[in-house]
């Protein structure tokens, strides 16, 4: 899976989003993560003169209806497609492996959220690369010191620890290692 992080000017940042899927050749799919779905499906259908507004999965559809919605973008004729749908509604038991872009237009604190939206066009069943676009609004004074550059680093920060922590050991060192470390922690708190 391959990740794309876009910087854009804050003063062009309204063109930043369309651009980058208006950029994309006719045969790929996308998924957009965002909040206020209804006001960016619009505006997205305005902007590429789609014949109709993406469809939009978010906490108010339901089960039957969102599983409707997803075999519909999956079985649709080739071309151009997007399906707008906001993080935390997408998170559980979504297939979406007709598209093979993912856009994040709305960041979450927790970049498991994240990841978990990413995973749910890049799982078993997929035949194409998958690229993860994450724009970034950065502001021309401030630089990598702009909110989303911010957010960004920590996200990945975030990332990181997670893989860290998680990591199981590789050799008979990583289990000595890990067995020292956990009892000098009781040995530490005793005195």
């Amino acid at each position: 899976m391959r990740r794309s992080a876009a910087a854009a000017d804050v003063s062009s940042s309204c063109a930043g989003p369309p651009n980058s899927i208006a950029a994309a050749a006719h045969d790929r799919r996308r998924v957009c993560y965002r909040e206020a779905q209804t006001t960016f499906a619009a505006v997205v259908a305005t902007l590429l003169k789609l014949r109709a507004e993406p469809v939009i999965i978010n906490g108010t559809t339901p089960g039957a209806i969102r599983q409707d919605i997803v075999d519909r973008f999956q079985n649709g004729p080739p071309g151009f497609n997007l399906m707008v749908l906001s993080p935390k509604a997408a998170g559980v038991g979504l297939t979406i492996t007709a598209a093979n872009h993912v856009i994040h237009l709305s960041r979450w604190w927790n970049p498991a959220v994240e990841d978990q939206c990413n995973d749910r066009v890049n799982r078993i069943g997929q035949t194409r690369p998958v690229t993860v676009h994450v724009p970034l609004a950065v502001h021309p004074s401030l630089g990598e010191r702009s909110f989303d550059a911010n957010l960004d680093r920590l996200l990945e920060h975030k990332r990181a620890m997670s893989r860290q922590m998680l990591a199981a050991p590789v050799g008979d060192a990583d289990i000595g290692l890990l067995f020292d470390q956990a009892m000098a922690a009781p040995a530490a708190k005793q005195r």
